[in-house]
């Protein structure tokens, strides 16, 4: 399983040549519209093999590695074959298969591979847990995914430090997808807050340091440092 990563205004010229590191899209000297008119082609050809590939995965930059992540923390129980992934321009996840439409949006494809992974319980046990997840997944994509300034961070963080007050989970009591995909979320937000902030949003650092402690979930990304003394300290 082997992804690669591409951001940033050039995201999606250096996405279309990352099968051959993007030597060989357009010539030396090569004007825009040659340049625009080589790389469509390959944007085609590229698209036309895709297709005929078994069970792919189209995603974009940001959620598509959280759905790389997702997937590589639930290979173990996942006897399907591994889909094979490619970064494209676009910024939402896609799922192709060969059963039926594309799957789209993070939540349903999240969803879909907890299902195939035969891990439904990370949905939520009961009608009333399965709502409260569902809700928590929303929010991740509509609030922590479109955070656009310092005060809509900040706006996230005193939500969740809120609602973590007397909580060991998003949900409750059981660990599930919700925690899993905020925590992906909010990884990049919670690398740089200052050891005053971490102890400002007490509940959200106590919440965060134990899903990333949690078997197989942090991976690749950086372990956070939290001073654990603060955390327990007043811990429910």
């Amino acid at each position: 399983f082997s992804t690669r990563c591409f951001s940033g205004k050039d995201g999606g010229r250096r996405a279309a040549g990352a099968g051959r590191g993007g030597a060989g899209l357009t010539r030396e000297g090569a004007g825009p519209a040659e340049r625009e008119q080589l790389t469509g082609k390959h944007n085609v050809l590229q698209i036309e093999r895709q297709r005929k590939l078994e069970g792919k995965i189209v995603w974009g930059v940001g959620e598509g590695q959280v759905c790389g992540s997702l997937w590589r923390l639930l290979s173990e129980e996942n006897t399907r074959k591994k889909p094979t992934v490619h970064f494209l321009s676009a910024f939402i996840p896609i799922l192709q298969t060969n059963s039926g439409p594309g799957l789209t949006g993070l939540i349903t494809i999240a969803s879909h591979l907890v299902k195939q992974a035969k891990k439904e319980q990370l949905l939520g046990s009961s009608a009333e847990e399965k709502a409260v997840v569902h809700q928590w997944l929303e929010y991740r994509v509509t609030q922590v995914g479109r955070q656009s300034s310092r005060e809509d961070t900040r706006t996230v963080l005193k939500d969740l430090n809120a609602h973590l007050e007397d909580k060991v989970y998003l949900a409750g009591n059981s660990f599930t997808l919700a925690d899993i995909l905020m925590y992906y979320g909010l990884h990049h937000v919670m690398v740089d807050l200052t050891v005053q902030e971490k102890e400002i949003y007490l509940n959200v650092s106590r919440w965060f340091n134990h899903i990333q402690h949690y078997p197989g979930v942090r991976q690749h990304l950086t372990n956070v440092i939290f001073i654990k003394n603060r955390l327990y300290t007043s811990a429910h």
